[in-house]
């Protein structure tokens, strides 16, 4: 079973999607930033939001296949940092990213991912992707549900901060054959 995307660059309307860059740094502690200025901040691990973890981070992404960069084409700051944390047994790959909120509700994360998506349907045996999000946080799962991904489940999930605060966790997935099907439909 191909597990790996084998991915050089992709490019969309206004994205390309490619390996991180050692320079990408200060777009990637700007998503940081934003990411942790979040009212829903809690419901993840927590990044740092130094230059000198920016930078390491940045140069080690750079080294690392599994991470992505979504940037804009006009200007090429880095807008999204994507990482495919693996397949698991059922064939399901897990899509996580996190966007700079200043460019959200813009279609950039719809356009970005579905490129991704349709990438890892394209040239994996994966059968379907999923990604987990706090299901209250509607910034984040929107642009998921309005790409045909649908919640599969939910469960009380603890606060990554130590606050002793709980959230809703949801599974969202798509499976290959949804994948195609909206295409299909987008198509006519």
């Amino acid at each position: 079973m191909r597990k790996d995307l084998c991915m050089e660059e992709l490019k969309t309307t206004r994205l390309i999607l490619r390996r991180f860059k050692a320079e990408d740094w200060q777009d990637l502690l700007e998503i940081a930033r934003s990411k942790e200025a979040s009212p829903y901040a809690y419901t993840d691990f927590p990044w740092p939001t130094d230059e000198s973890w920016a930078k390491e981070s940045a140069a080690y992404m750079a080294t690392d296949s599994d991470m992505w960069a979504i940037a804009r084409k006009e200007d090429n700051r880095v807008i999204c940092f994507v990482n495919c944390n693996g397949m698991n047994d059922n064939g399901f790959m897990d899509i996580g990213h996190v966007m700079n909120m200043a460019y959200a509700e813009q279609g950039y994360e719809e356009e970005g991912l579905a490129a991704l998506y349709g990438h890892i349907f394209d040239t994996t045996d994966a059968v379907g992707i999923t990604a987990g999000w706090a299901l209250e946080n509607k910034e984040k799962i929107t642009p998921l549900l309005n790409m045909g991904m649908d919640i599969v489940g939910q469960d009380i999930g603890n606060a990554f901060d130590g606050s002793g605060r709980t959230f809703t966790h949801c599974m969202l997935q798509i499976t290959r054959e949804q994948w195609n099907k909206r295409a299909q439909e987008e198509r006519v």
